[in-house]
């Protein structure tokens, strides 16, 4: 019997940032098995939409991916503005 992921189960494209329109996002997982999303608007700023929750429980792993994917669509947007 393999090993399954319940992260993978409730977000298969979680932790992958991804273009949508003139931005970019990004799913994560919270420690209470929520799937949150994440929008990057521009290179210095994360938009964590949480209107259907009371509260949100991130742990160090989703702290430090945010971060991560912040920096990846920094460097997104420098490149698109830089062509």
């Amino acid at each position: 019997m393999s090993d399954i992921n319940i992260e993978d189960v409730f977000a298969p494209n979680r932790n992958k940032l991804r273009k949508v329109e003139n931005y970019y996002e990004m799913d994560i997982v919270d420690s209470e098995l929520d799937v949150i999303k994440c929008t990057f608007q521009d290179e210095e700023n994360v938009y964590i939409d949480t209107k259907d929750y009371e509260y949100i429980l991130l742990s160090y792993s989703n702290l430090n991916r945010l971060v991560e994917a912040l920096e990846e669509a920094s460097e997104k947007y420098y490149q698109e503005t830089n062509k």
